[in-house]
């Protein structure tokens, strides 16, 4: 009933794309092949399950490069799909640092054939906390995701 696509966001990621040069044009070339390939085959399944009026979730960070896409924008464009964006903070993703543990922002956006999936993600932080970079180490630790999102 439900497909929930989360394609690799490395090869879309902010930090990757701060990487580049370290990374080598060819490893780069290689890394971005292999996600554009993943993304649009999560796309195809994404739309495949609004055809049989079957639910769809597509979840990447919200500065990924993977949403300005075709196939990404092609789904978008559809008046069934809704657009939100949650911050990671609000359902509890935390991260520690030199100062000890405090909350991670990482702002995700989602899309979805569902209006109930939509309105239960859509949060957003008043910035009442400490936020915790996602730098080095840390942006790997942020790919799990917290339990209160897979409740929501």
């Amino acid at each position: 009933m439900l497909l929930i696509g989360s394609p690799m966001c490395r090869a879309f990621s902010v930090l990757s794309r701060l990487n580049r040069k370290r990374m080598g044009e060819e490893k780069w070339a290689q890394m971005m092949e292999h996600g554009v390939r993943h993304l649009r085959f999560c796309c195809e399944l994404c739309q495949m399950q609004t055809d049989a009026n079957r639910y769809d979730l597509h979840e990447h960070p919200a500065y990924a490069s993977s949403w300005q896409d075709p196939e990404v924008d092609a789904i978008l464009s559809n008046p069934t799909c809704n657009l939100v964006t949650a911050h990671m903070c609000h359902f509890g993703m935390k991260s520690s640092d030199e100062f000890g543990e405090g909350h991670v922002l990482k702002p995700t956006k989602f899309m979805t054939n569902s209006k109930c999936i939509a309105a239960r993600l859509s949060r957003t932080c008043d910035y009442s906390h400490r936020h915790i970079p996602l730098w080095g180490k840390r942006a790997n630790m942020a790919e799990i995701y917290p339990k209160e999102l897979c409740v929501a």
